[in-house]
């Protein structure tokens, strides 16, 4: 659409905002794998285009009596053809959502020493029908897959309960899951990044502190 326009287009913007003085749309994004932000203009072409990350933004309530009119069509084969070819899906596993769909994320992070250590996360994410979510530094170390990342080189979230456990709170990481409504943070460091951001912070083992929980909560089950 853009090319059709003529303008240009930014891509998974992470925040939107418009400069007073020229209108200009400032257009904020990831770059360099994440590394840096950066703000982009459009200043000699109009109008001016960007696609959003999924949750960056709560949804607005829809409203077309002052922003212009609604109209029904029938969606025909001519106007979905493409050139692109599935070659093969691989579902996420059964009964799980993906993280940017999720409501309850348990996320790890290399506060959990090792990998046999995901084990009370992936216990108790299934306990509470959540997601597992990740931070970069484990999906690197190939402790789960990139479709679990969270963060500026993976995925933004906007779940109703963020667990961050042995997460320090990378900016990066940070800018991915910081729109969740409720945070609990669980790490070692008391001074750790991740309980700036944090409704609860627990001090302590994340290892110990998920098994403990999950314990608790098998206990009640059985009551």
């Amino acid at each position: 659409l853009a090319a059709l326009l003529k303008t240009g287009l930014t891509a998974d913007c992470t925040g939107l905002d418009i400069e007073e003085e020229t209108g200009n749309l400032l257009q904020t994004r990831p770059a360099i794998g994440g590394n840096i932000m950066a703000t982009i203009k459009t200043p000699n072409h109009r109008p001016q285009m960007a696609t959003v990350r999924p949750k960056t933004f709560s949804p607005l309530i829809e409203d077309y009596e002052s922003k212009g009119e609604l109209v029904n069509f029938d969606v025909t084969q001519d106007l979905v053809q493409t050139g692109a070819k599935l070659i093969e899906f691989h579902p996420i596993g059964e009964g799980q959502k993906g993280v940017q769909d999720a409501e309850v994320i348990i996320a790890g992070g290399m506060g959990l020493r090792k990998v046999e250590n995901m084990e009370p996360v992936y216990r108790l994410s299934k306990m509470i029908n959540g997601t597992v979510g990740a931070s970069r530094k484990i999906v690197d170390s190939k402790w789960i897959g990139h479709e679990a990342q969270v963060g500026l080189s993976g995925h933004t979230v906007k779940p109703k309960i963020y667990i961050a456990a042995g997460i320090s709170g990378a900016v990066q990481h940070i800018a991915g899951m910081q729109t969740a409504e409720f945070i609990v943070a669980i790490n070692r460091d008391r001074n750790a990044a991740i309980f700036n951001f944090a409704d609860i912070g627990l001090v302590g083992d994340a290892v110990e502190i998920l098994t403990e929980l999950a314990e608790s909560l098998e206990s009640e089950v059985k009551r």
